[in-house]
């Protein structure tokens, strides 16, 4: 794996986001978050700082 300094670590890291992606089926519209997959040097940060990426459903919607 590259070294990295701490600036260059958070600069990577800045990379994963979270995606708000709404769809319609029918009639129905759907609304939901999707972190991006991060890459081995950022899942290596996660797991060293010991934090999860894991989404929830509390931030979820459906329209009947």
């Amino acid at each position: 794996m590259p070294v990295h300094s701490f600036q260059t670590l958070l600069d990577d890291l800045a990379t994963i986001v979270k995606n708000t992606i709404s769809t319609t089926i029918g009639s129905k519209s759907f609304v939901f978050e999707k972190i991006t997959q991060p890459t081995a040097i950022q899942q290596r940060a996660i797991d060293l700082l010991g934090i999860s990426m894991i989404c929830t459903q509390s931030s979820w919607t459906l329209n009947l």
